[in-house]
């Protein structure tokens, strides 16, 4: 393994966490660790972590980024609904801001820039086993949060420079590209903190971008990677015009507008997000757009559809596009 950690942790806890670290580290992570779709103020575990970001002395960009992470526990997973409570997450950032000289009882690091900040919580067992589980889990916890930011180092450094810069997204992208996501890397002067919170051992580490590094084992191609991106933030953008949350959704389509990976479909929901907003200006110009990508290989239903919110708009121009799009769609049901 070529990972190695030179933090200072105490030194007993850092046995089990050495440990812990490099079975995460050398091995293979299967499925995202995020909590499945059940909402933040379901999830006893995010709720935890939660606490401990709280509790910590974090500048508040910090706060705001995990807090931002803690709630994007709340949208479910596409095609699934929300169940029994996750019993464990973790997850991770990156911020522009440089954290306090020491951070709860993790010592202190200097420098400015970006910043990458790891978590994760775990459950803690009831009754007398408790006491003695409670080290050994904070140590695990510690590691996984240490994996958790080299793992976003890794991803950002691979991807990000490509435009590719929701790091939830990415990794997901990454897992529905190749399967698995390995990662290798180095971490020194990180700030961290681990206590039991609500029942779980929970910890953070946040550490330098500059000072880390990690590396991705046989990461798929950015073609591969590309259009597996565009699905995840497709699924976000659908659940976003699902809770009529019009702004959001707009800013996932014009986020991958600008990769060039917009399709007709999505900017047909865009010109439904825009409707929503009262913009119909806007909402007839996405439309137009949809029906120049999707022009050769536009389903009846994608034509019905387009037709259908252009009625809704009103107005000459807006008429004109629908007529236009029921036309096509009863030449091509006719040929089928």
């Amino acid at each position: 393994m070529n990972a190695a950690a030179t933090t200072t942790f105490n030194s007993v806890n850092w046995l089990y966490a050495a440990l812990a670290y490099s079975a995460i580290t050398c091995g293979t992570l299967v499925a995202p660790r995020v909590s499945n779709g059940v909402l933040a103020d379901e999830n006893p575990a995010a709720e935890a972590a939660g606490q401990l970001v709280a509790a910590g002395e974090l500048p508040q960009e910090i706060r705001v980024a995990m807090s931002a992470a803690l709630a994007s526990s709340s949208n479910p997973a596409p095609g699934k609904t929300r169940g029994t409570p996750p019993r464990q997450w973790s997850g991770a950032v990156m911020v522009g801001k440089q954290p306090p000289a020491a951070v709860g009882r993790g010592g202190g690091a200097e420098g400015a820039g970006e910043w990458l900040f790891g978590i994760a919580a775990r459950p803690l067992p009831d009754g007398e086993l408790r006491n003695r589980a409670t080290p050994v889990l904070l140590s695990t916890a510690q590691a996984i949060a240490v994996h958790e930011m080299l793992m976003a180092k890794a991803v950002v450094d691979a991807y990000a420079a490509k435009g590719l810069t929701e790091l939830a997204a990415l990794r997901q992208a990454l897992l529905m590209a190749a399967g698995e996501i390995r990662v290798t890397g180095r971490v020194r002067g990180t700030l961290h903190l681990a206590e039991p919170r609500g029942g779980f051992a929970v910890s953070y580490v946040a550490g330098r971008r500059d000072a880390l590094t990690a590396h991705l084992l046989d990461p798929p191609t950015l073609a591969v990677v590309r259009f597996a991106y565009r699905d995840v933030l497709t699924d976000r953008a659908n659940e976003s015009t699902r809770r009529k949350a019009w702004r959001d959704a707009l800013a996932t389509v014009d986020h991958l507008d600008k990769l060039e990976l917009a399709t007709g479909q999505l900017l047909l929901d865009a010109a439904r997000c825009h409707e929503g907003l009262d913009a119909a200006d806007d909402a007839l110009a996405a439309l137009k757009r949809a029906r120049r990508i999707d022009d050769a290989r536009a389903s009846v239903d994608f034509l019905t559809e387009l037709g259908d919110v252009a009625l809704r708009l009103r107005g000459d121009e807006a008429q004109a596009v629908a007529a236009e799009a029921f036309t096509e769609a009863l030449r091509r049901f006719r040929n089928r």
